[in-house]
């Protein structure tokens, strides 16, 4: 009635802790280090997150400062703030991967996961993902879930089934036409 139509459909991809996959293997030289250990600077982390997500339908042209204030927001009540979740992957002192996980009691969030385009084709968004359920399993989830894009242009979508996730609509992002503009 107000002339809305969709723009995009997202999907939440739930798997249980029982059903979760064996860790992947790690590439040859790639290591994870919890965020919260102090051994990656803040900008080399961020520099990471907008070139994994450089070109991602819907992704604003973050600021350090807004990136920051967005995902350390203390008052977050569902899912807490909590850098112990947050795993970055390594290579030769550069940051090419990172999983910034959430939990919630027993419900475990993959809230952003992403490899920048020089280490895709490696395996290492499956071993970091599997390193994130397993991380969130010790720490008490019972289920693990994630949103994203159906119309994602990456293999994101494949690798969160490969690793036994199972996709359920989530939710619409909605727009309209408004003088003369595209949603």
């Amino acid at each position: 009635a107000r002339d809305l139509s969709p723009v995009r459909h997202f999907l939440k991809m739930r798997i249980a802790a029982s059903a979760i996959p064996p860790r992947g293997a790690l590439p040859t030289g790639i290591r994870v280090t919890p965020f919260a250990g102090g051994t990656v600077a803040e900008d080399a982390l961020y520099r990471a997150w907008r070139s994994a997500f450089a070109g991602h339908w819907g992704r604003p042209d973050h600021w350090p400062e807004t990136f920051w204030e967005e995902r350390r927001n203390l008052e977050r009540e569902v899912f807490p703030f909590d850098p112990a979740l947050w795993f970055v992957v390594s290579r030769r002192g550069e940051v090419v991967g990172f999983s910034l996980c959430e939990l919630n009691g027993q419900l475990g969030r993959v809230a952003e996961l992403g490899v920048v385009d020089e280490a895709r084709g490696e395996g290492l968004g499956y071993a970091l993902l599997t390193h994130s359920f397993h991380e969130l399993r010790a720490r008490g989830a019972r289920e693990i879930v994630l949103d994203v894009d159906a119309e994602n242009v990456t293999s994101a979508l494949r690798l969160y089934i490969k690793a036994g996730m199972t996709p359920e609509p989530s939710f619409t992002i909605w727009g309209k036409e408004i003088q003369g503009l595209q949603r």
